[in-house]
């Protein structure tokens, strides 16, 4: 194992034996004041493991190699363990994953011509399927009417770097461009490395949600304020669009063409309305790329990327990562 990898070990492992970590993480005052076989450490430690096979095969090697002198005592049990998880809440393993991402080595921290490359896509996500989960997230209905939990998924990573900056789960029905910017957020929040980025969005998310930036046109245009927000912070987006997307962007022959789109009154209060002051007459300044795929497919993208940031070249070079 790398000295990377085990200094990020030991930042994780130091978070754990932390009392105040402990009793943040914990779902009610009592849990784990007891003298237990495995406390609050083990449990965690044991999840962190990604067991994949049953609890006990996986616990006895595992308490092993970390308390060997505990290996004559009685084993396990797996209700114990599902009932010690469950006193775990759900932001312990966010606040441990900024741990890991923040202590990551400067040195060894790979950019793309000086930016972070992030990409952040939504999918569906199946649950372990129970009464519960299926009211709390909903999930697909397949033959007969039968619905399976699942849930939406939003991970933002950082490509270069193999890491999952942040990651935000929501009810199924929950569309993938309403859930994009939260983990856009608390990316800006934990101001990780001030660089600028690339962020990479798929098709789909400058056509953003009704519900998160309303569109205004009367033919159902798609909006602008995902771009606007992305652009008043250190981010250059970069964005797919489909054929249904804005004529003034789609028509542009030319590729390395910038183009001026103008937020409407009610985009304009949306804007405000999530924190970004919009000018008098807001704007969105686009760059527009046209890419040639291997297949002979040309895709058009967007961003507010100039040329001495990103020449169109480089365009193509970010493109394939």
């Amino acid at each position: 194992m790398s000295s990377k990898a085990w200094a990020l070990i030991h930042a994780v492992g130091q978070t754990l034996q932390e009392l105040g970590f402990r009793e943040r993480s914990k779902e009610r005052p009592k849990d784990f004041t007891r003298d237990r076989k495995v406390g609050f450490v083990g449990v965690l430690s044991m999840i962190l493991n990604l067991a994949r096979r049953s609890t006990q095969i996986e616990w006895d090697p595992f308490r092993e190699r970390l308390w060997p002198y505990q290996t004559d005592e009685s084993t396990y049990t797996k209700p114990s363990f599902g009932e010690a998880r469950q006193k775990i809440r759900p932001e312990a393993f966010t606040e441990l994953n900024t741990v890991f991402v923040n202590r990551y080595n400067d040195e060894e921290y790979r950019p793309f011509r000086r930016f972070r490359v992030c990409a952040i896509d939504g999918s569906s996500k199946p649950l372990p399927d129970s009464p519960q989960l299926r009211a709390e997230y909903g999930g697909a209905t397949g033959k007969g009417s039968f619905t399976v939990a699942k849930a939406r998924a939003s991970p933002l990573d950082d490509v270069l770097n193999g890491m999952v900056v942040d990651a935000r789960i929501a009810p199924f029905r929950t569309g993938e461009r309403e859930l994009a910017r939260q983990p856009v957020e608390a990316f800006l929040r934990r101001a990780i490395r001030q660089i600028a980025t690339l962020m990479l969005f798929d098709l789909g998310y400058p056509g953003t949600s009704p519900r998160t930036f309303p569109r205004t046109s009367a033919k159902g245009m798609p909006s602008l304020p995902l771009l606007f927000y992305l652009i008043s912070h250190p981010i250059r987006p970069g964005m797919r669009v489909p054929v249904s997307f804005y004529p003034k962007i789609i028509g542009v022959a030319k590729s390395n063409t910038w183009v001026i789109l103008t937020l409407s009154s009610a985009q304009a209060h949306q804007v405000s309305a999530i924190g970004v002051e919009a000018t008098a007459v807001p704007a969105v300044r686009l760059r527009v790329i046209k890419l040639c795929l291997p297949t002979g497919q040309i895709e058009t993208l967007v961003t507010a990327s100039t040329e001495e940031e990103m020449s169109e070249e480089a365009f193509g070079e970010w493109y394939a990562v």
